[in-house]
């Protein structure tokens, strides 16, 4: 991950919430609601920086994607820039011209320099952003899983079989 040693939190203190909203511009915290939202996420709920985990900062171990957490985030950023990380993604300007992110990013994350832009956490925080507009209990998945197999088009099919072949759900669980 790309630490930004200023920006983390010191022994003692606390995580360091950097200054700026969790989401970016163009989805305001607004759009969390008391059904949809968790302040900390994951099985464990290791990951976030408030809500329950305030005080356990000294197991968020660094070199694991706990340490994420030191970032001073909620689970859902927390867990979105980790994930990067564990799966070995690589965000960087060339990354933004190549699959036409730039615009986007600038839009979402206005004033922010390129240098600072295109990273791991600003891509994080654009995923966990759109995260939050989703409710699984109105995803097509749902109704799949329940046999109802006409509700997702056959590439989304492919795509589940992929997820389970690819023994994605070794960590990701939730499929039959």
């Amino acid at each position: 991950m790309e630490w930004d040693s200023a920006s983390l939190a010191k022994p003692g203190k606390g995580p360091a919430v950097r200054g700026r909203s969790t989401g970016c511009s163009a989805c305001p915290d607004t759009i969390r609601n008391e059904y949809a939202y968790q302040p900390n996420i994951l099985w464990n709920g290791q990951f976030g920086a408030t809500h329950l985990n305030v005080g356990t900062e000294t197991q968020w171990e660094y070199g694991t994607p706990k340490a994420t957490n030191l970032l001073g985030y909620e689970g859902t950023e927390t867990q979105a820039i980790a994930g990067l990380t564990v799966h070995r993604m690589d965000v960087n300007a060339n990354w933004a011209d190549l699959y036409k992110y730039r615009d986007l990013f600038h839009a979402a994350f206005p004033g922010i320099p390129d240098d600072q832009l295109f990273t791991k956490e600003y891509a994080g925080l654009a995923i966990a952003a759109y995260e939050r507009t989703i409710l699984a209990n109105r995803a097509p998945f749902q109704d799949w899983l329940k046999g109802k197999r006409s509700v997702m088009m056959i590439k989304k099919e492919r795509a589940i079989v992929f997820f389970k072949d690819a023994n994605c759900t070794s960590c990701h669980t939730g499929l039959p």
